[in-house]
């Protein structure tokens, strides 16, 4: 695993920001191949999940960061890796322990809906659709990565 090759961040990283919240017991319980395979999965999802702010430095890079004329909610110029991507990288990880993670969802139950009757107007609710809301990693990233590929929050109607 190489940091900016296939991985925003080193098993130290992750180690460290999750024991500076009391959160690292998962985490360090796990050996280190399951632990960078965490990371390489974390790192795979946010660039599949998120489309970042600004252009990639090199058109030849396999990740999503670095980038240019990237900047955050403040105007500030975001450089290398910005500590935002690594802090949801590290959230990630930490999650992805337990296997993949699941597609991120908008609405939450919202998009569960499959069918529902209201007056003319029928939509129905699939209750086995499973999907993983990470909100943290998204106000971490809020402003500089926007959610991607989520749906349109869109439903097929059906007249009775």
């Amino acid at each position: 695993m190489e940091v900016g090759v296939d991985a925003y961040v080193e098993v130290d990283d992750v180690t460290a920001y999750l024991t500076a919240r009391g959160q690292q017991v998962t985490w360090e319980a796990a050996l280190e191949p399951a632990q960078e395979a965490a990371i390489i999965e974390a790192t795979s999802f946010l660039d599949a999940a998120f489309s970042w702010v600004g252009k990639l430095e090199d058109t030849d890079q396999t990740l999503g960061w670095p980038r240019v004329c990237a900047y955050d909610r403040e105007g500030r110029t975001l450089s290398g890796i910005p500590t935002p991507v690594k802090n949801a990288c590290c959230e990630l990880a930490n999650l992805a322990l337990g296997g993949r993670l699941m597609p991120m969802s908008l609405g939450g139950a919202a998009n569960a809906v499959k069918r529902e009757r209201i007056g003319d107007v029928e939509v129905e609710y699939d209750t086995a659709q499973v999907t993983q809301s990470y909100d943290y990693v998204r106000v971490l990233l809020r402003g500089i990565g926007k959610l991607t590929g989520s749906g349109s929050g869109m439903v097929k109607l059906v007249r009775t």
